[in-house]
């Protein structure tokens, strides 16, 4: 990570510092946890459900700078590329309850240029407010490779339906915070540019259950809310900038170690 380029943002640069001391904090963990701590790990699909946002195009060589309200996002979760999450916690045996995870998530949004929508602003330098076509301007704006959340997570659990040693059934609930990283795909007046971006922080509270199975293996099943602010974004000629507010419902596979 150190050789960067120089132009990053500021606040892109702070994110990265960030997630470099946390990633080292949780290899020292690694490296010194005792062995009696449990660790657990998780794989799991499912469905997010995107809130409408506003979105703010800013082109200052054209002129422009507008804002979309209220700009309704597609998931296409079951589509190539596909939803999914990773996890890996631990678990230590004097606080059997509460532990730590590091988590992945490949989330996707995916604007409609077909919908309507009211704009504002300024559009080639001068004064703008109608309501028209998304695509009249934006004829896309996604990230379906995809909108990424790597969170570091404070978790909760509760044994329910105790079998000899077992749990049969675990509520869990967490709380995360850790850089998004989104790929950002633009089509702005016919011009196209992608490109993965590091920014954050973004936030994610859950709850779930995990279903014992067999052995240490258990189904997961779960609701997250995750909220992100994408912001500064490029886009050909500018910056773009949306809020991501999505709720999911997950379910998968996991287990204890």
């Amino acid at each position: 990570m150190s050789d960067l380029p120089e132009l990053l943002p500021k606040h892109q640069k702070i994110v990265l510092t960030v997630l470099k001391f946390i990633l080292t904090t949780l290899l020292i963990l690694f490296l010194t946890i005792p062995l009696r701590a449990e660790w657990s790990w998780g794989i799991f699909s499912g469905k997010a459900f995107t809130s409408n946002s506003d979105l703010k195009i800013v082109q200052p060589s054209k002129g422009n700078n507008l804002l979309f309200k209220d700009v309704k996002y597609k998931d296409r979760s079951f589509e190539t590329p596909l939803y999914y999450g990773i996890r890996l916690g631990y678990f230590l045996s004097s606080h059997p309850h509460f532990g730590w995870e590091a988590e992945f998530i490949h989330a996707k949004i995916y604007s409609d240029a077909d919908q309507m929508v009211k704009v504002s602003g300024t559009k080639n330098g001068e004064f703008f407010d109608q309501t028209i076509l998304l695509g009249e301007n934006v004829q896309s704006f996604s990230m379906s490779h995809g909108l990424n959340f790597l969170f570091f997570n404070l978790v909760g659990r509760y044994g329910l339906l105790k079998k000899g040693p077992e749990d049969k059934v675990q509520i869990l609930g967490r709380i995360g915070i850790g850089p998004v990283i989104p790929h950002v795909e633009s089509t702005i007046n016919g011009i196209s540019k992608e490109q993965f971006e590091i920014q954050g922080p973004a936030f994610q509270a859950a709850l779930g259950t995990e279903i014992h199975l067999w052995r240490g293996l258990s189904w997961l099943l779960e609701y997250k809310f995750t909220y992100a602010n994408i912001k500064n974004a490029k886009i050909p000629s500018g910056t773009a900038q949306t809020k991501t507010q999505t709720n999911h419902l997950t379910f998968g596979l996991g287990g204890r170690f």
